[in-house]
């Protein structure tokens, strides 16, 4: 059980035992008849009083929390509830006199009592101010046990309302302490909240780093390379203008991503809700084949790009960068990652009147049907060696759905496992995407 299970079923026994007090010690129950042969509600009174005492520390130990607050009053009610209890079982199976028991648990009500009372004063005064509730609770109740032993005792006169006394102080009780769980129920979930909310963020900063550490690979790869010819044995022979065109580009990248990153740390906390433009699928694609090319030349693998009868100046409702950086350029990636040396990647691009569907397929190893099932769970382990002992963060896939569905799009893979299909092996995915009737460039202009 929770501790908000604990407390609301001490609370139900609590309750129940008061109830039963109240029945027997007026005669109630054998008074409508409810006993049988020598058997009398009465005579369990005893040890209904003991069971009562009994839910009240339970109740009192849990909904205080003393253990947590107060240790050293947890272990003496503890104690106390324990000792209760023994008198109880006791009291049912004792053949002598149950006056001495009953006088026993006069002396443990009232230091349970007490102990509780002033327990619930400190924790209300210094920790929780939902103790209030309790600690009125148990005013009005031993305020209407006033009254009501006045008036048996012959201190005052017996009326209705004396002689009812203690069962209205049951229903008092049984409304505030009713008024003190709402309160702590409500304490809980603000604290469950708060944690919750924690959590979330922590986690979705551990998610805003993976994705700039998995898509800034990229770009990175460019700038290192270039780097690498630069400081080369032939670089008296090679194009400055050309590599420094790249570096530059592979820079714009990196400002992109950091966009992309900011954009997405929005989105997850809600003050950012991304902002759909016509993005033109060719640019996209173009990008794309600049970032991989060194990526292809190295494993000997082409870029196939074909478009069908798709018009090349048709555009798509998306963000140009989460499209370019965190959708396409993820796809490509893991094709290039999962494909053997000397192969083919195709990318196929179908207009389907509202519709733009882009397809990237690959001839790789392809995944088997346990990592298919996971592979869009951020938290799962998906992450795997490529063909060539490439490694990834295995983040990619969960990023391309999540944009992918900001986008109002769709996203689909169909893979088959080279183990189990060695004639026909890979791994095509599928984006469905919004088509804009506008290009970007006329877009831009009516926003300007």
């Amino acid at each position: 059980f929770t501790l908000k299970d604990t407390i609301y079923l001490s609370y139900i026994f609590f309750m129940g035992t008061m109830v039963a007090v109240s029945l027997t010690i007026q005669g109630t129950l054998d008074s409508l008849g409810l006993n049988w042969g020598d058997f009398r509600w009465i005579d369990t009174n005893v040890t209904f009083r003991f069971l009562a005492c009994v839910g009240a520390l339970h109740f009192g130990i849990h909904f205080l929390r003393t253990k947590q607050y107060v240790p050293r009053t947890h272990m003496f009610l503890s104690g106390l509830l324990y000792l209760s209890l023994s008198f109880a079982f006791l009291s049912l199976i004792s053949k002598g006199s149950i006056t001495e028991i009953s006088k026993i648990n006069n002396y443990l009500v009232m230091t349970s009592a007490g102990t509780l009372i002033l327990t619930a004063i400190y924790i209300a005064k210094t920790i929780d101010s939902s103790a209030y509730y309790y600690l009125l609770a148990w005013g009005g109740f031993m305020a209407f046990l006033g009254v009501w032993f006045s008036g048996i005792s012959g201190l005052t006169p017996i009326t209705f309302f004396s002689g009812q006394a203690s069962f209205m102080g049951n229903i008092f009780e049984m409304i505030m302490l009713s008024l003190a769980l709402a309160a702590r129920f409500k304490k809980m979930r603000d604290a469950d909240l708060v944690a919750k909310l924690k959590t979330d963020e922590s986690e979705n900063l551990h998610s805003l780093v993976r994705i700039l550490c998995h898509d800034i690979s990229n770009p990175l790869t460019v700038v290192t390379t270039a780097a690498s010819i630069g400081q080369g044995k032939n670089k008296d022979k090679i194009d400055h203008q050309k590599l420094w065109q790249r570096v530059s580009r592979a820079s714009l990248t990196f400002k992109e991503l950091i966009e992309s990153v900011r954009h997405m740390e929005s989105i997850n906390s809600g003050k950012y809700s991304a902002e759909l433009v016509p993005v033109s699928v060719r640019e996209v694609l173009d990008n794309a084949e600049f970032i991989f090319e060194q990526k292809l030349k190295k494993k000997n693998i082409t870029l196939s790009i074909n478009y069908h009868d798709f018009d090349e100046s048709i555009n798509v409702y998306a963000e140009k960068t989460g499209l370019s950086n965190s959708i396409i350029n993820n796809l490509l990636s893991n094709a290039i990652k999962f494909s053997f040396r000397d192969s083919t990647i195709e990318v196929g691009i179908i207009n389907d009147n509202d519709f733009v569907f882009i397809t990237v397929s690959d001839s790789g190893i392809g995944m088997p049907i346990e990592l298919l099932d996971k592979v869009f769970d951020p938290y799962a382990s998906t992450n795997r060696p490529g063909t060539e002992r490439e490694t990834g963060t295995g983040f990619g896939m969960p990023l391309v759905k999540k944009l992918t569905n900001l986008y109002g799009g769709e996203i689909s893979i169909v893979s088959r496992e080279e183990i189990s299909h060695p004639d026909n092996h890979g791994t095509s995915v599928t984006i469905k995407l919004k088509r804009s009737l506008k290009s970007a460039q006329v877009y831009l202009r009516e926003v300007s």
